[in-house]
C-alpha cells in the first residue's frame, strides 16, 4: 500500500509536505495552500483557485456569525456554482520552467534578504 500511495503522490505534496509538517496549521495544509499561492504569483502562472473558491472562503465568517447569533445553528452555504461545483473544464496545476522557478526563488530570497536588512537598520534607529 504504502508503494502505491508513494508512486501517486502529487508534486505539490511532494515539493511542500516535510515543510507542511514542521509548520503546522490544518495538518500542514495551511501550509501548503499558501506556499503554492506564492509560487503562482512569484511565477506568473495562473492561480489554482477560481472566484468560486473566493466566494466560498469569504462567505465563511459570515455564515458562522449567523451560526453563531442563532445557537449554532446549521446554515444553509450558498452554491455560488449554481449546482456547477463538480464540473471541470480543462484543469491542471500550472508550473513553471525549472529555470523560471529557480530565477524567481533567488529574486523572492534576494528581496526578502533586503528587506531584513532595512527592517534591522529601522530596529536599530529606534
Amino acid at each position: 500500500m504504502a508503494a502505491l500511495v508513494e508512486k501517486y503522490r502529487h508534486p505539490i505534496l511532494t515539493k511542500y509536505g516535510e515543510m507542511a509538517k514542521e509548520v503546522g496549521g490544518h495538518g500542514g495544509m495551511d501550509f501548503i495552500m499558501d506556499s503554492r499561492l506564492v509560487y503562482c504569483l512569484q511565477n506568473g502562472l495562473p492561480l489554482d483557485m477560481d472566484v468560486y473558491d473566493l466566494a466560498e472562503w469569504c462567505c465563511l465568517a459570515e455564515l458562522g456569525e449567523l451560526s453563531m447569533d442563532n445557537g449554532c445553528a446549521a446554515v444553509a452555504f450558498p452554491d455560488f456554482t449554481r449546482g456547477e461545483w463538480n464540473k471541470v473544464r480543462g484543469y491542471s496545476h500550472a508550473y513553471a520552467a525549472p529555470a523560471d522557478e529557480a530565477a524567481a526563488m533567488e529574486k523572492a530570497k534576494a528581496f526578502t534578504a533586503a528587506l531584513k536588512e532595512r527592517g534591522a537598520k529601522e530596529w536599530a534607529a529606534e
